[in-house]
């Protein structure tokens, strides 16, 4: 029988590891780009960084672009074994885990399908930046083109 820390590990290859180094708009960034070719993506976060993770997952699942199916909690042990260390000083030392499980929703794989056979053009970062935008505001997404 496995642990839950073992469980929570589990996909750990299919995921990205949340910090607070970058906001949740470039995990969303990040995390849709995944989607494209994948069919799910865990994001994993250590304590301060889960708020990072939550929001994010949020703003995926409001945009309509994944749907969070599997939400995992635990303390992990944090440290390093030496001999000066003993056992109950190592156990005292734990972290909150949390893992969140997003899955490319339908109308998310219809529209990437739809961009495909339309031969829409790819973006520029800054173009992209606003169309995620406003994916965000209003939920569709329907890509502009570039004005010629």
């Amino acid at each position: 029988m496995t642990n839950r820390i073992e469980k929570i590990n589990e996909g750990y290859n299919d995921g990205i590891s949340v910090s607070t180094n970058q906001n949740p708009i470039f995990y969303f960034k990040s995390v849709k780009k995944m989607l494209e070719t994948r069919e799910e993506v865990v994001l994993s976060a250590l304590e301060g960084a889960i708020i990072m993770a939550v929001d994010s997952a949020l703003l995926l699942e409001r945009s309509k672009i994944a749907k969070i199916t599997n939400l995992l909690t635990d303390l992990t042990r944090t440290g390093q074994t030496s001999l000066n260390q003993n056992i109950d000083y190592l156990s005292s030392h734990h972290k909150a885990i949390m893992k969140i499980t997003v899955v490319k929703t339908a109308q998310y794989e219809e529209f990437l399908i739809s961009e495909k056979l339309n031969g829409i053009s790819k973006l520029s970062s800054e173009q992209e930046t606003e169309n995620d935008l406003r994916i965000l505001e209003t939920g569709e997404y329907e890509k502009k083109t570039p004005r010629t």
